[in-house]
Parts: C-alpha cells; sequence; structure tokens
C-alpha cells in the first residue's frame, strides 16, 4: 500500500507567489519590448502607491501640489 502524499507548501501561498512571478515577468518582458518604459518606471510606480503621501481621502486632494492643500 502506497504512504499518503503529503503536500509540503500551502496552496494558496504556492499560487500567490507563481501569479506574482509571471506579473513580474510580465512587467519585465513588457519593460524590455516597449521603447522607452525602463524597469526604473515600474520601481517608481510601485513605490508611488507604497507611499504614505499617495493614502490621500480624496483623489483631488492627491493629485494637487502640497502647496493648494487646504488645512
Amino acid at each position: 500500500m502506497a504512504a499518503p502524499v503529503e503536500v509540503a507548501a500551502e496552496p494558496a501561498l504556492t499560487l500567490q507567489l507563481l501569479v506574482w512571478v509571471l506579473a513580474g515577468s510580465l512587467c519585465g518582458a513588457c519593460s524590455g519590448l516597449v521603447p522607452g518604459l525602463h524597469a526604473n518606471n515600474f520601481a517608481l510606480v510601485l513605490a508611488h502607491r507604497r507611499s504614505p503621501a499617495h493614502r490621500c481621502s480624496s483623489a483631488v486632494r492627491c493629485s494637487l501640489p502640497a502647496s493648494s492643500t487646504p488645512s
């Protein structure tokens, strides 16, 4: 009789990792094929999305320069 198969990794975590790896590969392929699109552009977008200044209560306030936002 065969021994039961044990899953060494969590399937949900493995799927999430696979999705992020494929997304990174797709971004890399796009940055290599599109003239003027560099990997640093993707890094800037990701850094901007994670910055605390990006988390505003209003999209209009976020798009305004800091000097024109109401106090």
